[in-house]
């Protein structure tokens, strides 16, 4: 029974080391360089940035600032968004 316990001390610091080490390679694995964007408050990121009546126009005011490819956390997700519309794919009507 002692010897079980004395077991159980010994490896218990060493599976902590473990589960940390993989906790950390895999947090280096989804690194990427992300665009620029605006600063988030923990939690709930960049919610408050954006107006939900107008949300395309809040939008636009921030890719006037951070340019057309910006990164934005909504919620504890992580969004490139892309604001570009050069002129429309259809035709125009005559």
């Amino acid at each position: 029974m002692a010897s079980q316990l004395l077991y159980l001390i010994l490896a218990l610091p060493i599976i902590v080391l473990l589960l940390l080490l993989h906790r950390k390679h895999r947090q280096t694995q989804g690194s990427y360089r992300l665009p620029p964007g605006p600063p988030g408050l923990p939690l709930i990121g960049n919610l408050f940035d954006i107006d939900s009546s107008v949300p395309h126009r809040s939008l636009w005011r921030l890719s006037r600032v951070y340019g057309v490819l910006m990164s934005l956390k909504l919620g504890c997700t992580r969004v490139v968004e892309f604001s570009w519309f050069p002129r429309p794919f259809w035709p125009r009507k005559s």
